[in-house]
């Protein structure tokens, strides 16, 4: 077919090629040139297409971004690459709401004291970032850091108030509500109920807590255990 017959501005797809793909003129032709074969007689049928693997090496040489495959027809430029771009939205808002799901998960699991459950939420290589802590801490120091707060107030429990996904990040405001009735800081228990919350910060891989940062609002937990005086009361 002679391309030049073309109703502009259409993608035809059909049966020789069913991807879309954004390079620019001379990245497209270097990528045709590469890929394609001398043809002598036009009546012949092609010759099967190159594997994906040798594609997608050719078009990342080239900086040729392939979108597709598309369907077979004839569609307008513009509604194909509005349907991708709410393809794109659903499917990153989609995987925004399972990755805030794994991370009110994995803190659920802390409330039920379900160290398995905890383990299976966290990725590989897993690491966080605790407020005086001046290094990342690995799993088993996560975990050591974790348990010192269950040892020193047993019946704690933490609340997603409200969380927020965008790309591979879960941001979380919690709310921690306890019972001292152990040693936590060389404060000796108290029996007091406190309540204390943190800003959290999680980067997702594969469904997986990755990287964790929290801040935690350590002084004000340490004003309720009277380990420091609260504003206007010193000296009273």
């Amino acid at each position: 077919m002679d391309p030049a017959r073309a109703p502009p501005p259409a993608a035809r797809f059909g049966g020789a090629g069913r991807l879309l793909l954004f390079a620019t003129p001379a990245g497209f032709e270097q990528f045709v040139v590469e890929l394609g074969e001398p043809v002598a007689d036009w009546s012949s049928p092609p010759s099967a297409p190159p594997d994906m693997a040798t594609l997608m090496a050719v078009a990342a040489k080239y900086r040729v971004d392939i979108l597709g495959p598309l369907p077979d027809e004839a569609v307008p430029m513009g509604q194909a690459m509005r349907g991708s771009s709410e393809d794109s939205e659903r499917s990153e808002a989609m995987s925004g709401e399972e990755n805030a799901a794994v991370v009110e998960r994995w803190i659920e699991a802390y409330n039920a004291r379900d160290t398995r459950a905890e383990a299976a939420a966290r990725a590989p290589g897993f690491v966080a970032h605790v407020p005086g802590v001046p290094v990342p801490l690995d799993a088993d120091a996560w975990v050591g850091f974790t348990a010192s707060f269950a040892a020193a107030f047993p019946d704690l429990r933490l609340t997603v108030e409200e969380s927020f996904a965008a790309g591979d990040k879960v941001a979380a405001r919690v709310t921690f509500r306890g019972t001292h009735r152990s040693e936590f800081q060389g404060i000796p228990p108290t029996d007091r109920q406190v309540t204390f919350s943190s800003i959290e910060l999680n980067r997702m891989v594969d469904g997986k807590v990755a990287e964790h940062w929290v801040e935690l609002d350590l002084l004000g937990l340490l004003r309720q255990l009277g380990a420091i005086p609260t504003p206007g009361t010193a000296g009273s």
